[in-house]
């Protein structure tokens, strides 16, 4: 009797372990079809992960547009943002007719309370377009078109002007002040220097220069950026305040060394 059991434990042992043997060619099966599969596929389930890093890693950044201002600066009651200067001879800016101290309200029909505002604004708008930008000057609301343009055009046009020789004056120290018993702003005089060309022609320390060279004066950017597109040895009428008297001087230009 007893013969008959072992048998039948080592029956049921023997069955165990080929069930587990069983198991393991099984999953073995399930891999290497896996492997075939994506072989076939040609690895399609991993390129497309692989593309999209690829894409994000590599793209080059998306061109920006410039419109050859120097910078921009909140205006007063976040009123908009205010123009430091046309700093790029023939840029945007330029040719648009606006100069430092015009206040942008609206920029491609956008409303601009801040300088940040008017950043952002220039950058999502499409190299090339022309836009409708409304601002105030003098405490009048004016409208312009403009058109921008790329950095590459912006640094092309400034080499330009930088081939030639800037205009020299020997003035110092210069703010922008409201101008008395007026609703415009000016460009105060700190310091002349002696001998220097301003001296020479009659300018004065505490003087307002308001306009120079036919174009209104309303920042110390501008005037400075003005300076130096003068040609050296021109005259440029200049309009000054000073004191309650508004005077014009023939402004003789020096070179900057």
């Amino acid at each position: 009797p007893w013969g008959t059991i072992s048998p039948v434990g080592a029956n049921s042992v023997a069955l165990g372990k080929r069930k587990r043997r069983s198991k393991g060619p099984h999953w073995i099966v399930w891999v290497i079809l896996s492997i075939v599969i994506a072989s076939v596929a040609g690895g399609s389930f991993i390129r497309p992960l692989k593309i999209r890093i690829g894409s994000d890693a590599s793209a080059p950044a998306t061109p920006k547009s410039k419109v050859g201002a120097s910078d921009f600066s909140t205006a007063e009651n976040n009123s908009g943002a205010m123009i430091e200067s046309a700093s790029t001879p023939d840029g945007p800016t330029d040719k648009a007719g606006l100069i430092g101290g015009d206040i942008v309200k609206s920029f491609d029909g956008k409303a601009i309370t801040n300088e940040d505002d008017l950043r952002n604004q220039i950058a999502a708008t499409p190299i090339g377009k022309t836009v409708e930008v409304i601002y105030t000057r003098d405490g009048e609301t004016k409208k312009t078109m403009l058109t921008t343009v790329s950095e590459d055009e912006i640094d092309r046009l400034d080499g330009i002007a930088e081939a030639i020789p800037d205009g020299y004056l020997g003035i110092e120290s210069l703010e922008r002040v409201p101008v008395p018993n007026t609703n415009i702003y000016g460009v105060h005089v700190g310091n002349v220097r002696t001998n220097r060309p301003a001296d020479l022609s009659g300018l004065q320390e505490g003087d307002i220069i308001i306009e120079f060279g036919g174009v209104p004066i309303r920042t110390p950017e501008e005037l400075g950026k003005r300076i130096d597109r003068s040609k050296p040895r021109s005259t440029v009428k200049t309009i000054i305040v000073r004191g309650t008297e508004r005077m014009e001087l023939e402004m003789k230009i020096g070179v900057d060394d």
